[in-house]
């Protein structure tokens, strides 16, 4: 048995979310939680229909939301309404979930497709920064999840999400030591550089005006000027919000570069569980000779490794440059379930 939940009534029960997130296993754990999906929500989707259901013992919970789609009305899909990131369906059991999950959506008539994304894939690991092979999910909950809701449908699953990921377990020293004999010699001369501009980079975590000075430095960056940084309306919405959530539960962490007195740089990201989640990193376009992102990025690792905050850098989606500073790729699929 299952009930559903108000956006606000979800918020109440964070920490059972969390724990049931943290029971999923391989999953995308941070953007699974509240941190990451609530703020999201807000932003991006704040007039979808939600469909939150939780079970009786608050150990499962599916996080969906009505969407329309031009071509044949409408689509079930993760509270989540960009990305993909996030999985939907998590709990201690998952099949119990999933199936209780198809019992409500069976009893509607106002979609025709589901699509749940961020469902595991092993992780596949990289030694010469080649990728292996795919590999399903050992533990089958993939498996588990599709054929409780095959009730509903035929399923099948899609390409989703691969993120880069970087190992801080052996700290700093070992991460670097993975890194190739060029890369290791570009930062030094990049933080050379830096130095001798009298650039300092600070850890504004704290400044309560942190997200101003944000958007200041984002207006002047690339991102801001071609309107895919955190200056639109809806990225603005979700990232204001989740930054008051994690420093609410302190778990944010962000650092801002400056020269001559002012801002030119910031990294920004979140910590849960040992895992850092990194969530944006701009700088303005007049100081791009400094490498300002990437000592920005450096410093952040340092930072992570040196005050034992994080064993785990997941650098979020999948980038070229993001090779370079990653140790392993972790991979999921979307599952779609066409209404019969």
């Amino acid at each position: 048995m299952v009930r559903q939940l108000s956006l606000s009534e979800l918020d109440d029960l964070s920490v059972e979310l969390e724990a049931a997130v943290d029971a999923t296993p391989e999953i995308d754990q941070w953007c699974s939680g509240p941190d990451w999906q609530i703020p999201v929500c807000v932003g991006f989707a704040p007039t979808a229909e939600r469909l939150l259901l939780a079970t009786e013992d608050n150990t499962g919970f599916a996080l969906l939301a009505k969407y329309n789609d031009e071509l044949d009305g409408h689509l079930m899909g993760g509270l989540e309404p960009l990305w993909g990131f996030g999985t939907p369906i998590v709990g201690t059991n998952l099949s119990a979930v999933a199936a209780a999950t198809a019992a409500v959506l069976g009893d509607r008539d106002d979609w025709h497709t589901l699509l749940l994304p961020g469902m595991p894939l092993a992780t596949v690991r990289s030694d010469d920064d080649s990728q292996q092979q795919r590999k399903p999910s050992p533990d089958g909950t993939l498996l588990s999840v599709a054929f409780a809701l095959s009730s509903l449908g035929p399923v099948h699953a899609t390409e989703g999400i691969t993120r880069q990921v970087a190992d801080l377990s052996d700290g700093y020293d070992g991460w670097s030591a993975k890194r190739s004999a060029k890369f290791r010699r570009n930062l030094r001369k990049a933080w050379t550089k830096a130095e001798h501009a009298a650039m300092t980079i600070e850890d504004a975590t704290d400044d309560p005006d942190l997200f101003d000075r944000l958007m200041i430095i984002e207006h002047q960056s690339w991102k801001g000027q071609e309107g895919s940084g955190i200056t639109s309306t809806e990225m603005s919405t979700m990232y204001r919000l989740m930054i008051d959530r994690l420093r609410h539960r302190n778990r944010l962490l962000a650092h801002v570069a400056t020269l001559d007195g002012h801002d030119i740089g910031y990294i920004l990201g979140g910590v849960r569980n040992e895992r850092y989640r990194g969530l944006q990193l701009s700088f303005i376009d007049s100081v791009g000779e400094l490498s300002v992102g990437n000592l920005l990025q450096d410093h952040q690792l340092r930072q992570l490794a040196d005050k034992g905050l994080a064993t785990t850098y997941d650098l979020g989606m999948d980038f070229g440059y993001k090779k370079r500073w990653a140790d392993h790729a972790e991979i999921s699929v979307s599952l779609v379930v066409r209404r019969s």
